[in-house]
């Protein structure tokens, strides 16, 4: 049986509105038992295409959640949970993580105590949902923790956690979805599982390939609730075509990245070609200035050696030598003397 591909943010966001699943997914992925959850959608970023004869809002996933947890010592504790879902060609994009991270940081979360409405800073947990891989020598999971450290002491704190400093921090959890093992048997490899690269169909990546008995087989109850959800949202003809839209999105810009990278390429190639013509060009330049400075030089030195052969002429001329013994001991025509020795006296 084929269903929608969660790894699509249409599908994921469909997925993560059923409360079970949303806690059940979070609470296997960080370890620690969520108590109560609360979506914060108004807290997402989505992009509204304008169709012809439609609107829909394509969502970049950015799904957000107040968890309650309880601490060692039984104490309630409310932490926000912000899961980012990139399917995309550009790994990663560390600008709009950033961004988006530091947004959560500024804005105030809002949620119900009971009756009583609650607006206050919480400490942030992020989980990345990467389909490409960015690092061929992280694990499959990465959880990024941060640990309380003694530094004058050089040892591990153990005490009590300090709210300043979990609101000015955080732990983050990094999923690169194509390296997941599968040969691990695990709560979480089961639930990752449907996004794995050896679930989906070989000839459309839209899809994930399920059999029909895993979807009567309720032994892993969260896993089998999942596979339930994702057939909703392949029988919801709106679900669907917001899912088409947003995969003919994902092709359209992963054509022009192909593209751009290819001009960029001949781009560099081309100003590589034009500096080294630049390069052979001041080379032969210089070799020309060389050689002009070469002859020149040359120059220099033939009107010294002539110079200084008419000054010896007409040094010998002034001592009263003839022109005849000047150039039998110069070795030079008496008519080049005599034209010197007349230059000399004009």
């Amino acid at each position: 049986m084929k269903l929608l591909n969660p790894i699509y943010d249409t599908v994921f966001k469909y997925l993560m509105e059923d409360l079970e699943i949303a806690k059940g997914f979070i609470s296997t992925i960080i370890g620690c038992e969520i108590s109560e959850l609360y979506p914060a959608p108004q807290e997402a970023t989505a992009l509204l295409l304008k169709l012809k004869y439609n609107q829909l809002p394509i969502n970049r996933m950015d799904y957000v959640a107040i968890i309650k947890v309880m601490n060692e010592k039984g104490k309630e504790i409310f932490e926000k949970t912000v899961i980012e879902v990139q399917k995309s060609p550009f790994i990663p994009e560390i600008k709009r993580f950033r961004r988006y991270v530091g947004e959560k940081y500024v804005k105030q979360s809002s949620y119900k105590v009971g009756e009583k409405q609650v607006n206050k800073h919480l400490p942030i947990k992020t989980i990345y949902l990467l389909d490409k891989t960015f690092s061929k020598t992280l694990p499959a999971i990465l959880h990024r923790k941060g640990e309380y450290y003694d530094v004058l002491y050089n040892k591990k704190y153990e005490g009590e956690k300090n709210k300043y400093v979990e609101l000015l921090t955080h732990d983050s959890w990094f999923i690169q979805i194509q390296k997941l093992p599968p040969n691990l048997k695990s709560d979480l490899t089961k639930i990752l599982s449907v996004f794995a690269p050896w679930m989906r169909d070989e000839k459309d990546e839209r899809f994930i390939n399920v059999e029909e008995n895993e979807l009567l087989d309720k032994k892993h109850a969260l896993y089998h609730r999942i596979l339930i959800r994702l057939q909703a949202a392949t029988n919801d003809d709106k679900i669907f075509l917001a899912f088409q839209t947003e995969h003919d999105i994902e092709k359209s810009m992963e054509k022009n990245w192909r593209k751009a990278k290819i001009y960029k390429k001949q781009l560099l190639e081309e100003r590589e070609l034009k500096k080294q013509a630049l390069q052979h060009a001041e080379q032969e330049r210089k070799q020309k200035d060389e050689a002009l400075k070469h002859a020149e030089q040359e120059r220099k030195q033939k009107d010294e050696a002539i110079q200084k052969i008419h000054n010896t002429i007409i040094k010998f001329h002034k001592k009263g030598f003839s022109i005849k013994q000047i150039s039998e001991d110069l070795e030079i025509s008496e008519i080049e003397i005599q034209k010197i020795i007349s230059s000399f006296k004009l």
